[in-house]
């Protein structure tokens, strides 16, 4: 049975491609994307060498093979969990309510629309700028034919990122190339101007500079690379031995690095809040989580 949160877009889906099934199979099955349905391949036989599933994590392509985990299914609900931003919804939902019919959405959006936007306006509102000072065509047109594929295949990617895992660094390709494909349009109207265009990028390059600069200047030390975290750290009595010293981070102490002082970074291996039991074998460690 297919939910309704994940259902009109499959239909959807499936609408558009068998309306456009002619204009499509040429494309979809040349043999230009020959070698993107090789590492597709490779890709599915790889998934189901580590988890037994070649879409993995969906439950219904895992064959009862004998190093498939059901466990892996559940972590991955746990995973939906948090990406589709149930922290700020526990209290309203439980967690199966919460990924039904898209009740996640709304919480989702109001935990990353700002990102979401800020990176759209990037990339719109300056070319939108541009455009407005190019002079009109008289005659314009598309010049990208396959412009429906396109649609079509960014139709695709949208419905499994926003199923799967709606980190918007994991779906930023898709809104890139939208946003690449309207502005396009946008700019085939217009004349382009090389010294209007000289202007404008010298204009950003002067902005970014000067923001990098200010950081710099505001700064109390320079560093290169990512900054250290130096989070505080307590020992795990409970799941250290004779072995090995297993650590916790102390969160009181890592207040000032926000989130990240609640994360196992820049804690000496090994590092879990779990209660594990750890055991030596011929010089191997095996670690196995004990339940609470």
């Amino acid at each position: 049975m297919i939910k309704f949160s994940t259902g009109p877009i499959i239909f959807l889906t499936i609408y558009l491609f068998v309306k456009n099934f002619k204009e499509l199979k040429s494309y979809i099955f040349g043999y230009r994307f020959l070698i993107i349905y090789f590492f597709i391949v490779i890709f599915l036989i790889q998934q189901f060498i580590y988890t037994g599933c070649l879409f993995f994590p969906s439950s219904l392509t895992c064959l009862n093979v004998s190093w498939f985990n059901v466990d892996y299914i559940h972590l991955s609900k746990q995973i939906e969990l948090i990406n589709k931003s149930y922290s700020i919804a526990k209290d309203i939902y439980q967690p199966q309510e919460y990924l039904e019919n898209f009740n996640w959405f709304s919480f989702w959006l109001k935990r990353n629309y700002v990102e979401i936007s800020e990176h759209l306006l990037t990339i719109i509102l300056p070319s939108l700028i541009f455009i407005f000072f190019l002079k009109k065509k008289t005659n314009s047109r598309f010049f990208i034919k396959e412009k429906k594929i396109i649609y079509f295949f960014l139709l695709i990617n949208l419905f499994f990122w926003l199923n799967f895992s709606p980190v918007y660094r994991f779906g930023a390709h898709l809104f890139i190339t939208l946003s690449f494909i309207v502005l396009l349009d946008l700019f085939n109207t217009r004349i382009f101007s090389k010294k209007i265009f000289i202007i404008f990028i010298s204009i950003f390059f002067i902005f970014n500079f000067s923001k990098n600069l200010k950081r710099i200047f505001e700064s109390p030390e320079i560093f290169l690379g990512i900054q250290k975290m130096n989070n505080k750290y307590l020992l795990n009595e409970l799941s250290s031995n004779e072995y090995v010293k297993v650590y916790i981070p102390h969160i009181e102490k890592n207040k000032k690095n926000g989130w990240q002082g609640r994360l196992c970074w820049d804690i000496p291996f090994i590092c879990s809040y779990n209660k594990i039991k750890i055991d030596k074998k011929y010089g191997y460690l095996f670690i196995n989580k004990l339940n609470n």
